[in-house]
């Protein structure tokens, strides 16, 4: 295990760690306003294959603090580039994270070697399909009281919010609901940048630079995930030319810590064949 830290694309001291050992896979996290706790801690199965490499974006976790005003979609890939340092990489990202992962892989094709995207969509274009999705979901008082409180206006009220939220997310909240709660009640909220992307991210699209990326790409997307829904899964592998869609049939938003037992196989199977 190593822990590091890295100077962003501003002078920003940002923290890493790496863990495990093989070629570098760098995992961007979801989020935003989230630290990558939850994700070192659920993806120890990659770590017999690849050293991964986690950090937490800038101005949340153990990164330095930053003016809000230096948190960007753009500034935040930059660091990122900064982590890269123009070696070609393996990048896992799940939802917030996949839409960084996308972007790097259309703007820098030559050093991406292999995406994973896990729970994400290429643009947030299809509102009435989420709350199609909602309606079909059964919402309890306190979910509906949490949704009401989104965007939270400080970091104790988003960690307060957050975590019955995830029953949202989950196929099933009894079950791996559970364990996801377990994993995200350890991450760090930062309602401050989850507010300040929130804005871009309603107007940001890779959508018609897809085909851009040639990294060969596995997409796994949750059967019942409201959020980031198959439907979004095959918009990509329709438009990537090298790519794999897997659907987790008792999955939501978090494929990996509610189906292990087929993610990560399904992830190795094709880790063998590309």
């Amino acid at each position: 295990m190593n822990r590091d830290s890295f100077i962003g694309s501003d002078g920003a001291e940002l923290w890493s760690i790496r863990k495990g050992d093989g070629p570098r896979l760098l995992v961007l996290h979801g989020g935003p306003g989230l630290s990558c706790d939850a994700y070192i801690e659920t993806l120890t199965p990659l770590f017999h294959d690849f050293t991964v490499v986690f950090h937490d974006y800038r101005g949340t976790g153990r990164s330095s603090e930053v003016e809000i005003g230096s948190v960007s979609l753009d500034r935040i890939i930059a660091d990122i580039m900064s982590l890269i340092d123009e070696n070609q990489v393996s990048i896992l990202g799940h939802s917030f994270g996949g839409g960084l992962a996308l972007e790097i892989a259309a703007t820098y094709p030559q050093l991406v070697d292999r995406l994973i995207l896990v729970a994400t969509s290429p643009a947030q274009d299809y509102g009435q399909e989420i709350a199609e999705n909602l309606r079909k979901r059964k919402i309890t008082p306190e979910q509906i009281a949490a949704f009401t409180k989104w965007p939270p206006q400080s970091d104790e009220e988003m960690a307060e919010a957050a975590i019955p939220l995830i029953d949202v997310y989950v196929a099933n909240p009894m079950e791996s609901g559970r364990a996801v709660k377990d994993a995200f009640g350890k991450v760090t909220y930062h309602a401050d940048v989850l507010a300040q992307l929130g804005k871009e991210m309603r107007v940001w699209t890779v959508a018609n630079r897809l085909s851009s990326i040639t990294a060969s790409t596995f997409i796994a997307a949750g059967e019942h995930d409201f959020l980031c829904p198959p439907s979004q899964a095959f918009r990509m592998g329709d438009n990537i030319e090298k790519s794999h869609v897997e659907i987790f049939e008792e999955s939501g938003h978090f494929p990996w810590i509610e189906q292990p037992n087929e993610f990560f196989p399904a992830l190795r199977m094709w880790l063998d064949l590309v």
